[in-house]
């Protein structure tokens, strides 16, 4: 009987130990940055558009890479971050099926128009502020490109993906309002520019915790419809989009930075075009799949 109850004690102690790693305590993830820390990102985009062209189909696809290096300035008396973004180096390939066209704002060997449109890109400097819930605000610096942003069909998509405060925001958007531990999930808001700005929750689920990193998840569905009919050529034009995102993200748990983020978005696009005399009414479709990648070099 003793020899029992010793054996009980030595397996209540045992659990009274080990309770901490059964029963995580929920984990507040904030930006904790130091000034003068840096912080130099990669961003590659991926795009893919097949667009119903008779009976071949039209492949477009651009391809995008831009370096960005931040540097914490100061921690200001509101308790947010000040923050130094400055464009580096870009590189876009736009492959129409029939013609490949490159650009690199390293070389000095570029067409032109691509100069023209994109040279002023990587003289890019922008201020923002960013809390430690990750909230952007005050951001500055993007408003000569924006001037620009629809002088050529081909760089729309670009300069909407990263030519916009998106780009900033959408860096801290995966930090919870809430202390988090593995399985919990939350909701932020993301913005879609390429369709007029629509909004859409983004699901996250905190997926594991370790004294490196944190790894989320996230997922998301959207779906929009054109409130006006544009009309266009004779025709009216009606758009409808719906797609689904996924993806995950790599967390600092040091400082909650984001080490590598992978996002994947799917979008199905339905064009209905109606004669405005006969109200014969036609409609097209296009398949886009894009990917985004954030990684931290250094």
């Amino acid at each position: 009987m003793k020899y029992l109850f010793r054996s009980l004690a030595v397996l209540i102690f045992l659990l009274a130990a080990t309770a901490p790693s059964l029963y995580a305590k929920k984990t507040e993830v904030r930006l904790l940055l130091k000034k003068g820390q840096k912080f130099e990102y990669v961003v590659s985009g991926l795009l893919r558009a097949e667009k119903e062209l008779g009976d071949k189909p039209m492949v477009i696809e651009q391809k995008m890479e831009l370096t960005i290096d931040q540097v914490v300035l100061d921690k200001l008396r509101n308790g947010n971050y000040l923050i130094q973004a400055d464009y580096k180096r870009f590189t876009l390939e736009l492959n129409s099926g029939e013609k490949i066209q490159n650009y690199d704002s390293n070389l000095s060997n570029n067409q032109p128009w691509f100069d023209k449109l994109l040279g002023g890109l990587t003289k890019l400097s922008l201020k923002y502020e960013v809390s430690p819930l990750g909230v952007v605000s005050n951001l500055k610096g993007f408003e000569e490109i924006m001037k620009n942003k629809y002088q050529h069909e081909e760089i729309v998509n670009f300069i909407k993906q990263f030519g916009t405060d998106r780009i900033i925001s959408q860096l801290y958007n995966y930090i919870p309002k809430m202390k988090v531990e593995p399985g919990d999930q939350w909701k932020r808001i993301g913005t879609l520019p390429e369709m007029n700005n629509q909004l859409y929750d983004i699901n996250f689920t905190l997926t594991e915790i370790t004294a490196e990193n944190c790894k989320i998840d996230l997922q998301a569905t959207f779906k929009y419809n054109s409130d006006k009919k544009i009309i266009q050529n004779g025709k009216s034009l009606r758009v409808e989009v719906k797609g689904v995102q996924k993806g995950n993200i790599i967390v600092d748990s040091k400082n909650n930075m984001p080490l590598l983020s992978t996002i994947n978005q799917g979008t199905e696009m339905l064009v209905y075009s109606k004669d405005t005399i006969t109200n014969f009414e036609e409609v097209s479709q296009m398949k886009m799949s894009f990917k985004t990648t954030t990684r931290l070099v250094k």
